[in-house]
């Protein structure tokens, strides 16, 4: 019985140790940094696509913020999903500066068609989320084109939008007035409060009826139901009572008064703690799973 109980505990061990031997094999596979800003092992760009690469990094260490744009190309995913291997990268190679943490990741994997923006905490204050899956899905015919120049190129300027550059400093990267006129409109839309109620309209229509629904359900369930005042004066704070005060009934009411003034000072991208920062790159972090993923 003992010999059995050790045999298992054996197993289990070498199942861990082996475990452990694969996560670290994978972890070696990824490369090391790079000493211009941007790794092709898939060797799908040309050499005036990584020069571009590095003129818009050059372009982006002069801002007070001192973005940095790190480009990878693997492969293959290395045994990881796309979001993986986006931040295992980002954080090996320290993409950003010391002083800022502005750190973003560009990863387009060719035969695996996945590809991710990955973003540091600070930098997706100014990059968030939802324009990171709009700039990448802006290049998916140029990408089912395997024109890899050209996609990384416009997935470069559609970020470069959001990182304090002056016109003309976007003019010399390339980035056309038609453009900027595009980024302009869905900045104004990802602020607008109406974004929100866009999105979220199905709540409008569920919460008032379920949010009282669910306490009745909830009180029925305990034993404890029975329709008495309470129930009413709950429903009157809820509705209003004679189409005023309440919560909806107070909305309704007032119209559309007081509403949206919480969409003020999103996306500002703070002016005042950039410019310390060392003039190299590649000692930035903060990389906590931010970024949007996409495929083609």
């Amino acid at each position: 019985m003992k010999t059995k109980k050790w045999r298992g505990f054996l197993l289990l061990l070498g199942f861990v140790f082996l475990f452990m031997v694969g996560c670290g094999a994978k972890t070696n596979n990824l490369p090391d940094k790079p000493e211009r800003s941007v790794v092709d092992e898939a060797k799908v760009l040309s050499q005036d696509t990584l020069a571009y690469i590095d003129q818009v990094n050059r372009q982006l260490a002069q801002t007070s913020e001192q973005y940095q744009i790190g480009v990878y190309l693997p492969d293959d995913l290395k045994g990881f999903s796309i979001e993986e291997l986006a931040n295992k990268v980002a954080k090996k190679w320290q993409v950003g500066f010391s002083g800022t943490n502005n750190g973003i990741l560009l990863v387009v994997a060719p035969n695996d068609r996945k590809m991710r923006i990955e973003t540091s905490n600070k930098a997706s204050q100014a990059l968030p989320d939802v324009a990171a899956k709009r700039i990448l899905d802006s290049a998916k015919s140029e990408l089912k084109a395997k024109d890899y120049d050209r996609a990384v190129r416009l997935q470069i300027q559609g970020i470069i939008q959001y990182l304090g550059l002056s016109d003309s400093q976007l003019t010399q990267l390339g980035v056309t007035n038609s453009a900027r006129a595009e980024h302009e409109t869905a900045l104004r839309w990802s602020k607008s409060p109406w974004r929100f109620v866009a999105s979220a309209w199905p709540l409008f229509l569920i919460l008032p009826f379920g949010i009282p629904l669910g306490i009745r359900l909830l009180r029925r369930r305990r034993g404890a139901f029975r329709w008495s005042d309470d129930d009413d004066d709950f429903f009157d704070g809820f509705w209003g009572s004679g189409g005023s005060g309440g919560i909806l009934g107070g909305w309704w009411t007032s119209g559309s008064s007081g509403s949206g003034s919480s969409s003020s000072g999103s996306g500002s991208s703070g002016s005042s703690s950039g410019s310390s920062g060392s003039s190299g790159g590649w000692g930035g972090g903060g990389f906590g799973g931010g970024g949007a993923s996409s495929g083609w």
